[in-house]
């Protein structure tokens, strides 16, 4: 549900590789129904997936990064960080997670969208307020 066509593929090319692939789906997202949300996995293995839900999307993307860094470290060194991805449905809050991860030492990079500071909204902002160009360019 929600996923677009690269997410698709990604997932796919994770399954196939590894056969180990978690997906989590909303279903208050469900155009029809709402749907008591209860987490389960297909896969008798492995932890227990989990619903979590946080105050601000601080504690959410703090969140995030300490999970990675959890499970790299139970994975006695089977994991890299290449080996973890972290799917939004949307960008809103993808600075927040990017800080969170910067923060924790933990590489990223974005994929399908564009780094904070490289989104043409932000750096248009950033010309103005840094004085290299004018707000009347923008209102025209």
């Amino acid at each position: 549900q929600d996923t677009n066509a690269v997410q698709c593929e990604f997932m796919c090319c994770i399954a196939a590789a590894s056969r180990c692939v978690s997906v989590v789906g909303n279903p208050d997202q469900s155009n029809t129904s709402r749907i008591a949300k209860t987490p389960c996995t297909d896969h008798p293995l492995g932890p227990l997936s989990m619903l979590r839900s946080f105050p601000t999307e601080h504690d959410e993307a703090a969140f995030i990064a300490w999970g990675i860094n959890r499970m790299m470290a139970q994975s006695g060194g089977m994991l890299g960080f290449g080996d973890i991805a972290v799917l939004l449905r949307f960008n809103a809050i993808s600075r927040t997670i990017e800080n969170a991860l910067q923060k924790e030492g933990i590489p990223n990079r974005m994929l399908g969208g564009y780094q904070f500071f490289d989104r043409a909204e932000v750096s248009d902002l950033l010309r103005v307020l840094l004085g290299h160009d004018t707000i009347a360019f923008y209102l025209d």
